[in-house]
């Protein structure tokens, strides 16, 4: 197992921060690996919400399911996800995860935290999948600011 942890501060208000990610569609904005992703039932983004991705990480393609566990509005988001190769089934990561935020004013801190378990076939690529995780992370949390505090042309802020 291994964690990954990332945080950003957001020029935005915590229910707008908190809607937005949420609705886990939204994540193509702000997530480059999601080239695709679908509520699998409903309207409502509420606990036991399902949301089905196609993601590409690395060089294969990944079908990703995550499950909204918990939402303690505005506060916390949590999920699980199970992610599998499209080709094969065969498990790559699953685990859990989580964003905390805290306001401050105008302004919304995002803490996001990944409990990560690699699939029997991928654990020994634990050490760089954990390095690129805090990559990936990292740079997805910029793309998050800026859409955020700037607006996006798919789903305006």
């Amino acid at each position: 197992m291994f964690t990954v942890d990332v945080e950003t501060t957001v020029e935005r208000q915590i229910d707008d921060v908190f809607d937005y990610l949420a609705d886990m569609s939204n994540s193509p904005d702000y997530c480059p690996p999601v080239r695709e992703i679908h509520q699998v039932h409903g309207d409502k983004i509420e606990l036991g919400t399902i949301f089905v991705s196609m993601e590409r990480p690395l060089f294969f393609d990944v079908r990703n399911r995550y499950v909204l566990t918990s939402l303690k509005r505005p506060y916390s988001i949590q999920w699980r996800f199970h992610a599998k190769t499209k080709l094969l089934g065969i498990t790559v990561l699953k685990g859990n995860g989580q964003f905390l935020l805290t306001a401050d004013r105008e302004k919304t801190q995002v803490h996001q935290r990944n409990y990560c378990y690699p699939g029997l076939m991928f654990r020994l690529f634990q050490s760089s999948f954990r390095k690129m995780g805090n990559q990936l992370f990292n740079e997805q949390f910029r793309s998050l600011r800026r859409i955020l505090e700037n607006g996006s042309e798919r789903h305006p802020a």
